[in-house]
């Protein structure tokens, strides 16, 4: 098993990894929030928890104003404006690059 997977990580090395998460370079939205939510429910954190963390560690100024300005309750609903808020950023360049 610790072949497999590697020594258990106790509670606080969880809990350290999980509030260092933040979304690297050619990681999807979708990517990091799955990230967040493997590492976060590991480390047993709160849903407001994970939601914070997603919106902390997110590289779009936009979509973390968006989750700010919103507060979504759960990861679920982060993860849908962050989409909904990329796809409207995109929609508005491809917009200005075509007037």
């Amino acid at each position: 098993l610790l072949d497999a997977y590697g020594p258990e990580e106790s509670t606080g090395q969880q809990i350290e990894r999980f509030h260092s998460l933040h979304q690297r370079e050619g990681q999807t939205v979708e990517q990091y929030a799955q990230e967040v939510a493997e590492v976060g429910r590991r480390a047993g954190v709160t849903e407001r928890d994970l939601v914070a963390r997603f919106a902390g560690g997110i590289t779009s100024k936009e979509a973390y104003l968006a989750i700010r300005l919103q507060e979504p309750a759960t990861l679920t609903e982060a993860r849908r404006l962050v989409s909904k808020v990329m796809r409207s950023e995109e929609d508005f360049h491809q917009r200005r690059q075509t007037h």
